[in-house]
């Protein structure tokens, strides 16, 4: 991540433009994306993770190959009609519906669908949720599921699966309140725990590094 000083002249549209590109090298059959180039296996938390990269970059005024975009949402439409068996499923489902909504390609049944299994949701899955719920004007239910809205003080950072760590779903939450309930009283809260865990505007992975700066963005304005 540079600082100020070292991205002066950098060219931000050109590295979205590569980005892209790797995103394309590692998309399979099924539309959804590998966890590497060349990869055949569909690995569903990243895919959602590039669609929402994709869906924020096309938001931002960037064009990305339509292919791309289309494959994933495609694929993230698939998962999320699946019956989950387990939390990894939840998690990449909540991911998915908020993905599907932010690119208006979401079917309201597949929300409803989830919103009934919200007691099984993690946190992060809950505020996926909520955020796509509130996306299409359903306040009172999303803000319902943020109502008791937390994450556990403590260390964890996951290798695998939805890779889930705290400093992710502090940023993951604090930008979801943000949207949705900008007055609940654990914004400024999740904000110091954030911004505590940083070392000099840094976070321990590029993931928390994203989530992060879109979250303390969002409380700076």
């Amino acid at each position: 991540l540079a600082q100020p000083a070292e991205a002066e002249g950098v060219d931000a549209g050109e590295l979205v433009r590569v980005a892209m590109e790797r995103l394309e090298s590692m998309q399979t059959r099924s539309g959804g994306l590998a966890m590497w180039p060349g990869g055949t296996e569909t690995y569903d938390w990243g895919t959602a993770y590039a669609g929402h990269f994709l869906v924020e970059a096309k938001r931002a005024g960037h064009q990305s190959p339509a292919a791309l975009l289309d494959g994933i949402l495609r694929h993230l439409g698939v998962v999320l009609s699946e019956r989950a068996t387990d939390a990894y499923a939840l998690d990449v489902q909540a991911y998915a519906a908020f993905v599907l909504s932010a690119a208006k390609a979401v079917r309201i049944g597949d929300l409803t669908s989830l919103r009934g299994r919200a007691e099984e949701l993690s946190p992060t899955a809950r505020g996926h949720l909520a955020a796509a719920l509130a996306a299409h004007g359903r306040t009172r239910e999303a803000a319902a599921l943020l109502a008791g809205a937390d994450v556990p003080e403590g260390e964890r950072r996951d290798t695998g699966g939805a890779l889930h760590s705290s400093v992710r779903d502090v940023a993951l939450l604090l930008s979801v309140l943000l949207d949705t309930v900008p007055d609940h009283p654990k914004v400024g809260e999740l904000a110091e725990r954030l911004d505590a865990a940083s070392a000099d505007g840094r976070w321990a992975t590029t993931q928390e590094t994203a989530f992060a700066l879109v979250a303390l963005g969002k409380y700076a304005a």
